[in-house]
């Protein structure tokens, strides 16, 4: 009986013929090599959309249903110094820090693509240990569990996705096909 529903008349349609028992449903990761730097920034967007709406949502209950903890001008400046360093981190790319960037003729452009994305890179993690002490020192050491800490944990959950969506949008964007990093311990 299941059988039937999948399996498909060969007259009646050019595709080919499914059935339980003889095929896999199988995905192969090889199809999406040609949309590969699409599908990783869409996939960093993503991360960055749903880590935006989790501060705004932490921020609207911290509002909405007064919280023992009031939402202060610090719990702002971590994601928005986050934000700041994902741009920075992904306005240099590869060539520019290995110095085979045609864009620019100036000697010593490496160094400075260096500096600016390690700067990026400071930011983005300065910010994230920012989140996590604000976290612990007005959430945790004040004892609040539960939905007062809601926004504590929604900040610091927020900057770590910031941080690990300009990583993907960076490695995403700045490894080819044939090139792949290796990390051994």
């Amino acid at each position: 009986m299941l059988e039937s529903v999948f399996t498909m008349n060969p007259s009646s349609s050019p595709r080919p013929t499914f059935s339980l028992t003889n095929d896999c449903l199988c995905f192969n990761l090889h199809d999406l090599a040609p949309h590969r730097r699409s599908l990783i920034a869409y996939l960093s967007g993503t991360l960055f959309a749903i880590s935006w709406w989790l501060f705004i949502d932490g921020a609207a209950s911290a509002g909405t249903y007064q919280k023992p903890v009031a939402v202060m001008f610090e719990d702002y400046v971590p994601p928005i110094l986050n934000t700041l360093g994902l741009i920075m981190v992904n306005c240099v790319s590869r060539e520019h820090l290995t110095g085979q960037s045609d864009m620019y003729n100036a000697s010593n452009i490496a160094w400075k693509a260096r500096l600016f994305a390690f700067l990026g890179v400071t930011i983005s993690v300065g910010s994230l240990g920012g989140a996590i002490s604000i976290f612990s020192i007005k959430y945790l050491n004040a004892g609040h569990t539960g939905t007062d800490a809601w926004f504590g944990l929604a900040l610091m959950i927020q900057n770590f996705l910031i941080l690990f969506s300009a990583m993907v949008l960076w490695l995403g964007r700045n490894t080819d096909a044939d090139m792949e990093y290796n990390i051994t311990l």
